[in-house]
């Protein structure tokens, strides 16, 4: 009952338009106690999509913590579902919606807003993830780094894949690990290996390695 009290005090601070827990307005109750998480948050200002990604994650880490609870469950699920879409915008949009957009501006080779659009959408991709607990849609992180890697430019192709990879979920074994992270990981080992070879300096080959000395019969080889 205490949790329940703390996310209603915590949602409560929030306007968030649409979400709604059971029927007419009210809320279903989750325990039998009157401890319940209201139908429509009441704020003062509308919920922008950081502070939704940061309220979604605390939320759900919070949830963790509730023994299986269906009618909890019921309550909290439109909630996050509320937060994810929220943290997800992109001007105004589902940051899903822009690939056409981007499609179309690398079609005529405006390069430097597509990449200002990616970023965005690589953004709000990752601010989502943080609210459903899953890996950040990655083709807006791939298309951004083609970009990168067009231009010459591995140090941010490199930056932007370790982004996508710091947002991934950890993973407690290597079976657990996706074929999309693999393909990310891939990528990120050929852009490391790219920019390592960018800024070694020209003229310059990689030190030998040291000679070994071979002993035979006591005399030095």
């Amino acid at each position: 009952m205490g949790l329940l009290r703390r996310l209603r005090r915590k949602l409560g601070q929030w306007a968030i338009p649409g979400t709604r827990a059971g029927k007419r307005g009210r809320s279903p109750r989750a325990d039998g106690s009157g401890a319940a998480i209201p139908a429509r948050f009441r704020g003062t200002e509308p919920l922008q999509p950081d502070e939704a990604a940061e309220l979604g994650a605390e939320l759900r880490e919070l949830w963790k913590s509730i023994t299986t609870n269906l009618a909890v469950d019921r309550q909290i699920d439109p909630v996050l579902e509320a937060l994810e879409e929220r943290a997800s915008q992109v001007r105004g949009r589902h940051y899903s919606e822009w690939m056409d957009t981007v499609d179309y501006l690398c079609g005529c080779g405006a390069d430097d807003e597509a990449l200002c659009l990616l970023l965005e959408c690589v953004d709000a991709a990752q601010r989502a993830s943080r609210v459903s607990g899953w890996a950040p849609a990655p083709l807006f992180t791939e298309r951004a780094a083609g970009i990168y890697r067009r231009r010459e430019d591995y140090a941010r192709e490199v930056e932007v894949l370790e982004r996508w990879a710091a947002a991934c979920p950890s993973q407690r074994q290597k079976a657990d690990v996706t074929p999309t992270q693999e393909r990310m990981a891939k990528r990120l080992r050929a852009a490391k290996s790219l920019r390592a070879k960018q800024t070694r300096p020209k003229g310059r080959m990689p030190p030998p390695s040291q000679p070994t000395k071979t002993v035979a019969n006591g005399i030095d080889g």
